[in-house]
């Protein structure tokens, strides 16, 4: 017998889990990622709030939906 289960931590509106290393800091020490919304535009600086740390990752507000620039 086996059995598919789904277990959810947590839930939040309008936060995205990232990788560490997509998360760089300005001069300031403010948290930015590089962004674009769609895979032909060209990516831009947008700031985004630290949440928690995930195994999968960096919990970050600030972001919709698209694409966010890996090194």
């Amino acid at each position: 017998m086996s059995a598919q289960v789904e277990v959810l931590v947590s839930s939040k509106d309008r936060v995205w889990v990232v990788p560490p290393d997509a998360v760089e800091q300005d001069k300031a020490g403010l948290s930015y990622v590089w962004f674009r919304e769609h895979p032909n535009q060209l990516p831009s600086k947008v700031p985004v709030s630290i949440g928690s740390i995930w195994p999968q990752g960096l919990e970050v507000a600030g972001l919709r939906s698209g694409y966010v620039r890996l090194p």
